[in-house]
């Protein structure tokens, strides 16, 4: 069929590309190995983003590293698998997050459990695949020079893969639980793919929650200063009461008293005007943090919502 032709057409074209290795660089021989024609879509190509810097010359792959960093084909291509994995894997969790829902609403007795929990094992295993997937694009990417400082694509680790529920309402005290950074990630959906309508409906609660959050947000940082304002004028008007007491007062106890109580307000509210001082960079703080990351991430899709 049409996969085994493709399959002995490629087996021929690496077996070739084996021979070019073993004849221009004699030092990866102890690396290439046999290939076999049934997993030849497997075979490791032993390029220099295979390699560390230290092995790349240790093996004389040094300045081949650089021209294949240098192509920008190549690299777009590394680059479009790591984000071809991350948009996998948000679909994957997604996919993963409604059926953990379903189950807990409509899921009943031992049979279904058992064939529910036989259902999420393996989304879970697509979960681990798709971060895989990045990791080893990631580690490519890296090996051939990319600035992990400044790159947006950031180390993945198991406990960053989830996605935050957002369907439950917020409760007094609950913790609260921050996105990882690749949901916080431009579009990237493929130019001419839709997303499906569960996708969807799940990016417009996320979205919806987000302006929701902001708006909250939003109206406690402008009620903060008007309380810490009124605060501030108690203290003071406090403070003044207590110094006007102590001059009046012969006692000598009384008076000692009195000034301890007006620098305790004294103190108070030069501790709430500072409060006061800082509340805008909190403000720009969390509105940049809560809306503007979301809103780059979801309002493309908006208009699909």
């Amino acid at each position: 069929d049409d996969i085994e032709r493709c399959r002995e057409r490629l087996f021929k074209e690496l077996s070739q590309f084996h021979k070019y290795q073993d004849r221009e660089f004699p030092r990866l021989r102890d690396h290439l190995t046999q290939i076999s024609i049934d997993e030849v879509e497997n075979i490791t190509l032993h390029l220099p983003s295979d390699f560390s810097a230290t092995d790349r010359s240790r093996l004389g792959l040094h300045d081949l590293g650089k021209y294949e960093y240098d192509l920008r084909e190549l690299r777009c291509l590394r680059e479009g698998e790591a984000y071809d994995a991350i948009r996998h894997l948000r679909e994957a969790l997604k996919e993963n997050f409604i059926s953990v829902q379903f189950k807990k609403k409509n899921v009943r007795g031992q049979k279904d459990s058992m064939r529910s929990h036989t259902v999420l094992k393996k989304m879970k295993e697509d979960v681990h695949q798709c971060a895989q997937k990045y990791r080893q694009a990631r580690a490519a990417l890296v090996s051939l020079g990319l600035d992990t400082v400044s790159s947006k694509l950031q180390p993945l680790h198991d406990r960053e893969c989830y996605l935050r529920d957002v369907t439950q309402k917020r409760r007094l005290g609950a913790e609260e639980v921050v996105e990882p950074w690749f949901w916080t990630l431009e579009d990237i959906t493929k130019d001419g793919e839709p997303l499906s309508e569960w996708s969807l409906n799940v990016d417009s609660v996320r979205w919806f929650r987000a302006r929701a959050d902001r708006d909250r947000y939003q109206e406690e940082l402008e009620i903060l200063p008007e309380e810490l304002n009124r605060v501030n004028r108690h203290h003071s008007r406090m403070s003044s009461i207590w110094a006007q007491l102590a001059g009046k007062s012969t006692h000598a106890g009384a008076v000692a008293y009195a000034f301890k109580k007006a620098a305790m307000y004294k103190r108070l509210a030069m501790e709430a005007q500072s409060y006061i001082s800082n509340i805008e960079a909190v403000r720009h703080s969390l509105y940049s943090q809560v809306w503007c990351s979301a809103h780059e991430t979801l309002s493309p899709k908006s208009n699909q919502l």
